[in-house]
């Protein structure tokens, strides 16, 4: 008994070290898991740091692009001399875009393009026989985006508000206002990313509506030579005949003032009906008047730089007529609307139906940029900003980051 009992003594030391052992490996266990995790949050943090900076780098890329494209408009305006267009010969088309090359810096590089918003469609003000004609577009598509930025709350008959946006999932309502950005279009009922961005089939492309529409468009109501513009019907006869008195027979001017009487001229494409006004008086009269008392024509379509899709959107604008007016504008571009008059014989009806509607110079201007920090890697940043030019300034309008993630299926550029 004695024996058993020393033998009990004499083992309980031993298992005290036993289990000391076990406790110093389960706490290097935990310290080495505690180490694992703070070494997995430090580099966690330098690879956030690392992020921010290229995004900080990014940014300051981008914000230089569109600083570039102002100066290049602020030029363009400054030394086109007497007469003042807006064209795809200019040197802010030709920049960036055209090329499609990279700008290189110490601290990476950007890819930029200047496109005039007024060779697009405007989305606020196109009617709806005008939207049917760009590639695509179905009853669903403008009655639905006509819904979405008129103020009622009635659906179109193909058309969608907000009854229909809140039963998806998730929900939402229709804005019932203008649209802010193209973007907002892809809430709209029957807007799929391929009508959006466009598609490529073989060799064939199709432009999306990010290439066709703009949400701004407008020029400034100055004549070519940068005067102001004359209302057809509020101006004076002293006034009238002090401008226009070398290319107008006065019997024309009191025709046309003597229609106030009745109303007034309800469109410069009516002045054709005004008894003595041929359509070469028109032609050489048009770019000096106008019907409003804003500085900006809003919603008009540069007859200069837009595309053969926006151009048939026009009323009145044949294919013969477009092909017309392409040809000469790679030669020269129009001075003013008039000079489409004798362009082609469709060119008086053309004119009589859209004469509102168009314009040959512009004052909004997007710029579309894309910068990185690596010379083989992809943009780490997408910009898009709108640009508003007048006779004294170039002004930011808005500006937008996008994640280059998102905008790589509607960008013009590969890496």
């Amino acid at each position: 008994m004695r024996r058993a009992q020393r033998i009990v003594n004499l083992s309980l030391p031993g298992r005290r070290a036993g289990a000391a052992f076990i406790l110093a490996v389960f706490a290097m266990v935990i310290l080495v898991t505690l180490v694992t995790a703070f070494a997995s949050l430090s580099q966690a943090d330098i690879r956030l740091s690392a992020n921010f900076s290229q995004h900080l780098q990014s940014l300051a890329l981008c914000r230089t692009g569109v600083n570039l494209a102002m100066a290049k408009l602020a030029a363009d305006r400054d030394t086109q001399g007497d007469v003042q267009t807006d064209s795809l010969t200019d040197g802010w088309a030709q920049f960036g875009g055209a090329t499609g090359e990279r700008i290189e810096f110490d601290t990476g590089w950007i890819r930029l393009e200047v496109v005039d918003a007024s060779s697009r469609l405007n989305l606020n003000t196109a009617p709806r026989a005008a939207l049917l004609l760009l590639p695509d577009l179905t009853d669903e598509v403008a009655d639905s985006l006509l819904d979405w930025r008129d103020a009622d709350s009635e659906p179109r008959e193909s058309g969608a508000e907000s009854d229909y946006y809140s039963a998806l999932s998730p929900g939402y309502v229709a804005a019932d206002a203008p649209f802010l950005s193209l973007e907002e279009c892809r809430l709209v009922r029957g807007v799929t990313d391929e009508l959006f961005f466009g598609a490529l089939s073989g060799d064939t492309v199709t432009p999306g509506l990010l290439d066709l529409l703009t949400t701004h468009s407008g020029e400034q109501d100055l004549t070519a030579e940068g005067e102001p513009r004359l209302n057809a019907n509020t101006a004076d006869m002293r006034e009238l005949r002090q401008r226009l008195g070398d290319v107008v027979e006065p019997q024309a001017l009191s025709a046309l003032t003597d229609l106030r009487a009745r109303g007034g001229l309800p469109t410069l494409g009516q002045l054709l009906a005004v008894d003595g006004w041929r359509p070469e008086m028109v032609a050489a009269a048009v770019d000096n008047l106008t019907l409003g008392d804003q500085p900006l024509r809003e919603g008009t379509v540069n007859l200069n730089t837009a595309s053969d899709e926006v151009l048939a959107t026009l009323p009145g604008m044949t294919d013969e007529l477009r092909q017309a007016l392409v040809d000469q504008r790679q030669n020269e571009p129009l001075a003013n609307v008039g000079e489409v008059i004798a362009l082609d014989e469709s060119g008086v009806s053309f004119f009589r139906q859209s004469a509102d509607l168009v314009a040959t110079k512009s004052a909004y201007f997007l710029v579309e940029v894309a910068a990185g920090v690596e010379e083989d890697g992809a943009p780490q940043l997408c910009v898009s900003a709108l640009l508003r030019r007048t006779s004294d300034a170039v002004e930011l309008v808005y500006w937008r980051e996008t994640d280059s993630r998102v905008l790589r299926k509607g960008w013009k550029w590969t890496v």
